[in-house]
């Protein structure tokens, strides 16, 4: 309640000292634009006086003048036009004789009573001609009544004749006299015209200054008026009560919200962990994700006592390190697929994968060292030919091989080369020389097939090594020929997306997939990634 009133007091204070500084604002502002008035005024005077400007009712005397005496001139004018018509229609009446139509067309009364007087007398003398003769004295007084009115209505008619000629001569001077005073007049104002548009820019001036002036006045008085009415924009709706429970902190609320946002927080760092690593990393996902069983996973090679060394010596790692986690982790491999054989008949492996460098090459080899290594009739073949990684890998780069074979017709037979040491034999991919074929025309020439299944009456296991399967064609050609085919994907790098990808382009040799296999499974990042013991993982490989 205390907070509340020192903000009713603190606006209203604030309101006070807002409007008592627009005052003293506008006050100063008021004194500026007196004196600016008083002096556009004073212009306004001196400027009248030094050019001898004089007004009345807001309106200049010359300009008054000028505009009466232009009223006079049109008025006669007209008065000049009118007694001039008059005085020549008279003048046509009397030149062809019509001295009594004066009357009608000047609506002379004297004139009408004259022929009035003139009708009777020549009646009269009409009336005493066919009684009297001529000499008679009442047809002489008739005629002398007729000539007695003919000479009056003659007079008159002079009389109006000079009347109205003096009329038009007297109405033509004013006229004249007028249009003179009227030049003079113009000739002058005239000349007064630039000091009238000077007059005019400082009355204009001093007008808007006196409006400007006005309307500060008005504002001035009224914000002085009211200085002290003064109303606090908020009020009060109803005062505070002592509290009788707490109101906030809301604990249950702030459990309930931060429970919601750990589980919502659990949930999305999880999502991200999936999301951070887009390739396969489990054993599980292969057969939700893949619908194929997963094979093995060999791990990354770290020391030299896994095996690791130049690509040579990798590849007969199973070999010369029998008893290293990945010898272990191939033989694994080998049981796997030689469980899901479906009859003992010889049998034709093809090792892919979805891209390549993810150790196809290397597994290929070392799952035909170990066939070979426990007396199983073995053939290796190297169908890369475009890259030739396996035989350059075993020495084998310059001998005549799979494509050499192809692309002379000849039997595979005759392009076999036998490892002395494990028994292990191997056909190079050749192709030294140049050779107008490419890979995918060379595997899918007529009699690759056919070939390669009488080697099968020599070998117990084959297998190849073949490219990847989404750059190139090569790997779904030889799938055709192909009793079991074995996918290599990288741990933890090779997306999902992709793998499914390349299962998809074999179409119906699909059904031929054995499984997937895992390579270059880092087994530290694995314990720290699905919670196994750092300890327990480093006492696996003690043992092996």
């Amino acid at each position: 309640n205390s907070l509340v009133e020192v903000y009713l007091q603190e606006q209203i204070a604030t309101k006070v000292k807002a409007t008592t500084e627009t005052t003293e604002l506008l006050h100063h502002k008021l004194e500026g634009l007196r004196h600016k008035l008083a002096e556009t005024e004073r212009r306004v005077t001196t400027f009248k006086t030094a050019n001898e400007i004089f007004d009345s009712e807001g309106q200049l005397l010359s300009e008054k003048h000028l505009a009466r005496l232009m009223e006079q001139t049109v008025l006669a004018r007209n008065i000049t036009a009118e007694a001039k018509a008059k005085y020549e229609q008279v003048q046509e009446l009397l030149r062809r004789g019509l001295k009594t139509a004066i009357a009608d067309v000047l609506q002379n009364h004297t004139i009408r009573l004259f022929r009035d007087q003139h009708l009777k007398a020549t009646r009269r003398e009409a009336e005493l001609t066919a009684k009297y003769g001529p000499m008679h004295p009442e047809m002489l007084k008739a005629r002398a009544d007729v000539a007695d009115v003919e000479i009056q209505i003659t007079a008159e008619v002079d009389r109006i004749l000079a009347s109205l000629d003096t009329e038009y001569r007297v109405a033509e001077e004013r006229e004249r006299g007028l249009n003179a005073s009227l030049t003079v007049l113009k000739d002058k104002q005239g000349g007064s015209r630039e000091a009238a548009v000077q007059l005019r820019e400082l009355e204009r001036e001093a007008t808007t200054t006196r409006q400007v002036f006005e309307t500060f006045l008005a504002r001035y008085k009224q914000t002085a008026e009211t200085q002290d009415l003064q109303v606090a924009d908020a009020r009060i709706v109803e005062r505070a009560d002592v509290p009788l429970a707490v109101s906030s902190p809301k604990r249950s609320r702030i459990v309930g919200l931060g429970a919601l946002a750990s589980l919502g927080l659990g949930f999305g760092l999880a999502l991200l962990l999936e999301m951070m690593r887009p390739g396969l990393t489990r054993p599980e996902e292969i057969q939700e994700l893949l619908g194929v069983p997963h094979l093995a996973s060999l791990p990354l090679m770290r020391r030299l006592s896994d095996g690791l060394g130049s690509p040579e010596e990798a590849t007969r790692a199973v070999i010369t390190v029998p008893d290293g986690v990945f010898a272990r982790s191939v033989r694994a491999g080998r049981h796997a697929i030689d469980s899901r054989r479906q009859s003992p008949e010889p049998r034709i492996i093809l090792v892919t994968s979805a891209l390549p460098n993810e150790g196809r090459t290397l597994l290929a080899a070392s799952l035909a060292y170990q066939y070979a290594a426990n007396g199983v009739r073995t053939l290796l073949i190297d169908a890369d030919l475009r890259r030739s990684t396996l035989t350059r890998q075993m020495g084998h780069e310059h001998a005549p091989g799979l494509l050499d074979a192809i692309v002379s017709g000849q039997a595979f037979e005759g392009h076999l080369l036998t490892d002395e040491t494990t028994g292990l034999t191997v056909l190079p991919a050749g192709g030294g020389g140049k050779v107008a074929l490419s890979a995918a025309e060379a595997l899918s020439a007529p009699g690759v097939g056919q070939r390669l299944g009488r080697l099968k009456s020599h070998f117990d296991t084959i297998i190849i090594d073949a490219p990847p399967l989404l750059p190139v064609i090569d790997a779904r050609i030889l799938a055709d020929d192909a009793d079991q085919i074995v996918l290599v994907t990288t741990w933890g790098r090779t997306s999902r997306q992709l793998v499914r990808r390349a299962m998809h382009l074999l179409g119906s040799n699909g059904p031929r997939i054995v499984g997937v296999l895992i390579n270059q499974v880092d087994v530290l990042e694995h314990a720290k990634s699905f919670g196994h013991d750092r300890r327990e993982t480093r006492g696996r490989k003690r043992v092996a």
